[in-house]
C-alpha cells in the first residue's frame, strides 16, 4: 500500500550542492584511473591535483561565476603554480570554452562526458 504524501525536501545549502560537485568529480578522476589529492599553499588551495603516470592536471571546481571576484579567486591560485602541467576551472556556467593566461574554463558536464580533448589551446 502506498502512502501519499505531499512532502519533499530541497536543500538550499549551498555548501551541499558544492560538496557534492566535487565528489562527483573526484569519484570521475579516480574512474579515470587517476590519484586525486587537494593541494594547498598557504592560503591558497587547489581543489584537485590529478596524477596519472607523468600526467599532472590542476582543477578548480566552482559552482557558477557569476561576479568578476569569483573569477579571480577561481584562477588566483592556478596562476600561482609556475609548471607547464594542464590547469582547468570546471564550472556549471553554460558559456564557451575560454582559455585565460593559461587556464582553461570549460563546463563540468563536459568533462563528466569524458571530452578530455575540450581544450581549446
Amino acid at each position: 500500500m502506498w502512502v501519499i504524501s505531499l512532502e519533499k525536501y530541497y536543500t538550499n545549502d549551498f555548501g551541499l550542492r558544492f560538496a557534492l560537485l566535487e565528489s562527483v568529480v573526484y569519484l570521475e578522476w579516480l574512474n579515470r584511473g587517476y590519484q586525486a589529492s587537494i593541494g594547498k599553499q598557504g592560503d591558497y588551495e587547489i581543489d584537485f591535483i590529478a596524477v596519472k603516470g607523468h600526467e599532472k592536471w590542476y582543477l578548480r571546481v566552482a559552482y557558477r561565476i557569476e561576479k568578476p571576484q569569483t573569477l579571480e579567486r577561481e584562477y588566483q591560485s592556478l596562476l600561482k603554480i609556475k609548471d607547464n602541467y594542464r590547469k582547468t576551472v570546471l564550472t556549471m556556467d553554460r558559456f564557451p570554452d575560454t582559455v585565460n593566461e593559461g587556464i582553461e574554463q570549460t563546463s563540468i558536464i563536459r568533462f563528466l562526458l569524458g571530452d578530455e580533448n575540450f581544450s581549446v589551446i
